[in-house]
This record gives structure tokens, sequence and C-alpha cells, in this order.
């Protein structure tokens, strides 16, 4: 090589160092300064920070000098690289002490992310080798048919919104208030402060949430709705608790409403006009569904962004890898992770559906194996940096402490255990790809896609056996397993139960969450699967839809924590995008495949929906399907569902105003017009005219009432409750005869 070239790189190379150091020295001194307060009296520590905004201009003017004719990414690359040193400085010093920065400070490092995440997008296309992908075929997206289904799902979105809003505010949900209270005012009261540190409210984080229901602090004050304590008891305000219930609860229900047609377009991309429209109608009008969307909770949101992000990404690998699909699935995630950390769960899946599609590839030689496997890699980061860059700009606490992100991704709940093994992992995998050329996966996934056949039936196949299993062994009157004690306690009974307890329990939750026609079409799907003779897309597509429940439940269960329906409401629009695969499929094997009979199937199934909605209306998250035993109950952990109609009852009474109520539902307090009080121990002597129970509440109160002898000083024993036999009011949920709300009345009952 001629000398002089080298000493022109190694003059550059030094030229870099010398702009990296002044900004990171300038950085060093201000940090130092920040948390030595004794020599801020020295030096005004404002000098310093003009020191270091001199450095950056400095270091910038100097760069663009010396790269003249170089590219944009090139020259954003370098700027990173530059400024790479005093970023660390500056990111250290922030997660330790927030507060004691000049917001110039975090206006750098905000935009040092942003800029790093349009490096990584300019860059994504040189790695991914997009030209070396088969052309897909292209489609329209609102050809005929798919806009006649498109217009059907806005017509399903309707009567979802139709039956959501019926009694939207005459519930009182079980954790609610803990947003629309403290957590949704917190939020946005601090982002009016500017005090964007505090408004990481929740280690859920549910930001999405304190978005999406905040509007209702413009029409009302929290403050006043509150209930007071008053020689023991609560008391209400006299305000409408059932408009501040509806002004919280109808963004998050019109914002679930509105993403029916989006599961619409994208299930479009992966298959037909028909699997669309099922998709869309079994998602619609699930009352499960319906019920988790009328109620402030992380959970309302993330039956959307979770299993949105999944077909968005599914169709960016249907459709020759169009990015916007990517970004699409990305921002999804983004979305998803700032709704709730189980969303981390896609990092591990989408890095498994990279190993499924390299199964599922043609055969092909070692070099073009790797540059599919690089390219797919590259694709993987694009999604996870665009998720991660999406919480970044919806999370204020991000901005201040970016170590926030941290909080919601590898160093969460869900991550915390495992997240060293994920770091080791990609690093061996990103190491196989791009430094080892695939020389030991090639020869293994060579061995594997041979038997794609074998695992798109056996995905099939276990999910078929674990959900007979869970059926049989309901029929059986719990033989083996107590789903039903599982269930009650998903989080404390993992002394008596085993791993392979809390896995099964899973699909109880799902079999019987599900309307039996919609059940039997995901049988069907399965059954297809098993039955596989050669690879098509609506079986690949279900095979990937299977993996997840199976992670997602094995997941579950390695935490000794039972799905409850609640804890996997993400599951169900899964399933039931499987159900309308099946549904297709089952068209198809009976020789139906014209219009006129999709939308015949189409007709059907959205008249059984609206039968489910209006069997349960107005307590849809509490539905059972009709194959569960009358003598069994699917969701112990309600939210709240009867506590309306229990406190209607008590304020029909004469002298309501006057009466006082004992409770294990909280709700029910938010709409007594007298007093009432919840607690399981007393501080005093109180006295009550009726008391509310629930099945919900019952395991509860029961294990808590059983020290009473020890700690309380009331002597009342609450067991006697659930044991009572006369009642003045009942309300059976759904039919079922242990699914109640009851109303007692003292002078029928003796708790001595």
């Amino acid at each position: 090589m001629d000398k002089s070239a080298v000493s022109k790189k190694t003059r550059k190379t030094l030229l870099w160092a010398f702009l990296a150091f002044l900004p990171f020295a300038a950085a060093g001194f201000l940090v130092y300064t920040v948390f030595s307060p004794e020599f801020g009296t020295e030096i005004p520590r404002k000098y310093f920070y003009f020191i270091f905004l001199v450095s950056i201009i400095f270091s910038k003017a100097l760069l663009f000098r010396f790269s003249k004719g170089r590219g944009f990414a090139s020259l954003l690359g370098t700027a990173l690289l530059v400024f790479l040193p005093a970023q660390v400085v500056l990111s250290l010093a922030l997660y330790r002490d927030a507060l004691s920065f000049h917001p110039f400070i975090y206006l750098f490092s905000s935009a040092y992310l942003i800029s790093f995440f349009v490096f990584a997008v300019l860059k994504h296309r040189n790695v991914r080798g997009r030209e070396n992908l088969p052309v897909a075929e292209k489609k329209p997206l609102f050809e005929k048919n798919g806009l006649i289904g498109l217009f059907f799902s806005f017509i399903v979105a309707g009567i979802f919104l139709i039956f959501g809003l019926s009694d939207l505010g005459k519930f009182a949900a079980v954790d609610e208030p803990l947003w629309t209270f403290d957590r949704i005012p917190k939020y946005w009261n601090n982002v009016a402060d500017g005090e964007f540190k505090k408004t990481m409210i929740s280690d859920k984080p549910g930001v999405t949430v304190a978005i999406l229901s905040g509007p209702a602090l413009n029409f009302l004050d929290p403050k006043e709705y509150r209930t007071e304590r008053e020689d023991g008891y609560l008391v209400n305000p006299k305000n409408d608790f059932e408009r501040f219930n509806f002004l919280f609860r109808f963004p998050i229900l019109l914002f679930s409403a509105l993403m029916i047609p989006f599961f619409y377009l994208l299930t479009l991309k992966l298959s037909d006009m028909r699997t669309a429209l099922f998709a869309s109608i079994f998602i619609g009008l699930s009352p499960i569904l319906l019920g988790i969307s009328t109620i402030v909770n992380p959970d309302s949101l993330l039956w959307i962004f979770l299993p949105l992000s999944m077909l968005g990404y599914f169709a960016y690998l249907k459709e020759n890898r169009n990015i916007l699909y990517l970004f699409m699935a990305g921002i999804l995630m983004g979305f998803g992770l700032l709704t709730k950390y189980i969303t981390n769960i896609l990092a591990i899946y989408f890095l498994l559906i990279i190993f499924a599609e390299l199964a599922f590839a043609e055969k092909s030689s070692r070099a073009e194996f790797n540059r599919n496997f690089r390219s797919l890699l590259a694709d993987y980061l694009m999604l996870i940096l665009t998720a991660l860059i999406t919480a970044f700009l919806f999370l204020p606490a991000a901005w201040i402490n970016p170590a926030r992100l941290l909080q919601i991704t590898i160093w969460s709940e869900a991550f915390q255990k495992i997240w060293p093994f994920f770091a080791i992992g990609l690093a061996a995998i990103f190491s196989e790809a791009f430094v080892f050329k695939s020389r030991l996966s090639y020869p293994f996934f060579d061995l594997v896609s041979r038997k794609k056949i074998w695992l798109i039936r056996k995905t099939g196949f276990f999910f078929l056996l674990f959900s007979v299993f869970s059926i049989a062994n309901t029929y059986l009157g719990m033989k083996w397993y107590d789903f039903e004690s599982i269930i009650a306690s998903p989080k404390t009974s993992s002394l008596l139960n085993s791993f392979f307890g809390f896995f099964i329990a899973n699909f109880y939750s799902l079999v019987f969450g599900i309307a039996p026609l919609i059940l039997l079409l995901i049988f069907y799907a399965a059954g297809k699967n098993i039955f596989a003779k050669d690879q098509n897309s609506a079986q690949k597509w279900t095979a990937y839809l299977f993996i997840f429940i199976f992670i997602y439940y094995f997941a579950s269960a390695m935490s000794l924590v039972s799905a409850t329906v609640r804890y996997q409401i993400v599951i169900f629009p899964i399933a039931f995008t499987i159900a309308a695969f099946g549904a297709s499929s089952l068209l198809d094997g009976l020789k139906l495949k014209n219009s006129r009979m999709a939308y015949g199937a189409a007709l059907v199934f959205f008249i059984a929906g609206i039968f489910s909605l209006n069997s349960i209306k107005p307590h849809y998250f509490s539905y059972a399907s009709d194959l569960l035993p009358k003598n069994y109950v699917l969701n112990y952990k309600d939210m709240g569902d009867g506590s309306y109609e229990a406190a209607e009852f008590i304020n029909s009474r004469e002298g309501a105003e006057d009466l006082r109520v004992w409770t294990d539902k909280r709700g029910v307090c938010y709409f007594i017009k007298g007093k009432c009080a919840t607690d399981i121990e007393f501080k005093e002597d109180l006295q009550f005219d009726y008391f509310v129970i629930s099945a919900g509440r019952k395991n509860r109160i029961q294990r808590l009432s059983s020290t009473r002898g020890s700690r309380s000083v009331y002597p009342m024993d609450l067991k006697k409750l659930y044991e009572a036999e006369k009642l003045v009011f009942t309300l059976e949920i759904g039919g079922r005869p242990n699914n109640f709300v009851r109303v007692i009345s003292s002078q029928d009952i003796s708790l001595k």
C-alpha cells in the first residue's frame, strides 16, 4: 500500500480521535461539577455547559469540513462514532442523577439515539441484501372482494362498539382505580409540569393507557370522585360515578373497535378475503375481547398491539419483505412495550421465526443460505430498534433517563432472569451469521428443512393433545388437575401444583373461553396441519401461531403463574386467526370456494357472534363456552361484574342513604348511596345492614379471615357468608351458579 495513503488514513484517524476527545472531556468535566457541588462554587456550572456546547459545535464543524464528498450515511456514522464517548459518559450520569442537568443535555442524548436509529435505517438495506430475495407475486390491497370485506369489518367494528357502549359505566373494575385515580392523572400532570422523569407511572408501564384515557381529565377531576372515610366506613361524594367510568373507558373502547379493520387488512396480506373477514368477525364479536376493552387496564390494549405486531411481521415475510410492514411490526411492538412488559416475549419469538423461515426455505448453497440468514437478522435488528425508538418517543421518562428503556425490556420482570442467556445466545447467532458465514448452521438447517412437514404436523398434534386433555380433565371432574384452584389463585398456588399443571391449565382458560363453533374450526386447522402432506401458506402461518401459543404458555408455567383469561388475553386474537384459516380450509375442502359461499359462511359466523354477545350482556368478560359444565367457572379473576347490580339492589331499599354495607368487592362501594366497608380487619366495632359477596373473592376472604383470631379486633367469621342459604339478592353471571354475586341481610345471618 502507498505510504502516503497510509499516512493520510492515520492523520484522519487521529483527527477523529481528537474530535471525539473534545466533547468527551467537556462532558466529563460537566459531570464532575454535577456530582461535586462544592466545585460549582468556584466556577459556575453554566460555563461548563457552554464549554460542552462549544465542543459539540467545533467537532461537528471540523467533521463536515473534512468529510466533503462522503455520503450522508457515512457522515452520520462517523458523527455517531465521534460523539459516542461523550454519550456514554452522559448516559451513566443521567442514570444516576437525572434532575441535576440542564434540558440541553437531555436533548443531546435524545438526538443521539434518534440519529443512531436513522443511521441503522440507512444501513439496513445494504446488509439485508434484498436483491437476492425471490420476487413475490404482487396483488392489489383493495381489489373488489377486499373492499367488500373491509366494509364488513367496519360493520363488525360498529357492532363491537354498540355492545360495548351498553352499560359502559355501570360496573366497577378491579385494579381500574389505580389507573383512573392515580396513574393517568399522574402521567399527564407530570407532562404538564415538565417533570418527565415521573412519567414512568408503573412497571407495566401502561403509558398507552394513560395516553388514550387521558382526555377524560379535560372533563372531570378524579379527586372529586374519591371515596372518603367516615367513622370507619367509605362514603361516596355525590358525583356521577357512571359518567366518570364512561369518560375514561370510551377512548379505549373506540380505539379497540377501530383496530378490528386493521386485523382484517393484515390478515388479508397473509391469505384471502375470506380468511381476513372471518378473522375480523371472530375477533370483533368475541365477548372476552369486548369485555377487556371496556376496562381501563394495560390488558385492554395489549391484545391489540402484540398480535398485530406478529401479523405485521408475517406480512413482511409474505410481501417480499416490504420494509413498510417491518416498520409497522416494530412500531406496534413498541406500543406493546409501552403497554405491558410481557411484549418482550416477541424478541424471542421473532428470533425463533427466523429459524423457522430458514427451515422452510428452499434448498440452496451455503453462500445463498448465509445471505438469507444475515438478511433476516438485519431485519430483526431493525424491527427491535424500531420498537425501542417508538417506546423512547412516547415515554418522556426515557428522554431524561435512557435506562428506562432497559426497565421495560431486558430488565423487566418478564426478562430479568433470562436476559444474560438471551444476550449470549444473540451474540452467538450473529457471530455465526456474520463472522463464521453459517459454517455450523448450514448443515443443521439443511437437515431440518427435510423435516419441515414433520414440524407443521407436530404443532397441530400437540395443540390438539393438550386441548383435548384439558377438556377430558374437566369432564372427569378435574380428576388429575384442579384447574379452578389454579386459576382462582394464579400467583399463589405454585406450592400445590407442578409445572405441567400450570401449563395445561392455560388450555382450560382458552378452549372454554371460545365459542364451540370457533373452537371446532381451530381444531380443524390443527387437524389439517397434522395430516399435511406438503407445505402451503395457510399451514405455515397457523404453525407459526401455534408456536407462539406454546412459547407463551411455557413462559407462563416457568414463572409458576397460571395464564387466566386476563393474563392470556393476547392469545385469543391469535386463536381466532387460526380459526379463520381453519374456516377457509374447511370451505375449500367442501368445494365451496365462490364468494357467495364465503359471504354466507361469514353471515352465519356473524349471527353466532351476536348471539354470544347478547347471551352474556353486559358481563362480557365473564363469558364461558356452553361446552364448560355449568358447575364450573372459567374466569374467577373477573373484573368487577355484578358490582353495579348488587349496589342498585341495596340502593332500592328504603332509607338507602343510611344503610351500612360490607362487601368483598370494593367496586360495590363506588355505587352505594349509604356507607360501605371492605376491610378484612376492622379497627372498631362497625355494624352492617347488608353483606355483598362474590365467587371471585371467596378464596381470598376465606384465607384471610382464617387468621382473624390472632389478628383481627372485629369478631366476625366472614367465612360463614359464603355458606349462607338465605339471600335477599343473587345474580348468577352467565347462568352459572358458582359464578355469583349475592346480597345477605344482617338479620338473616350471625357471624359471631
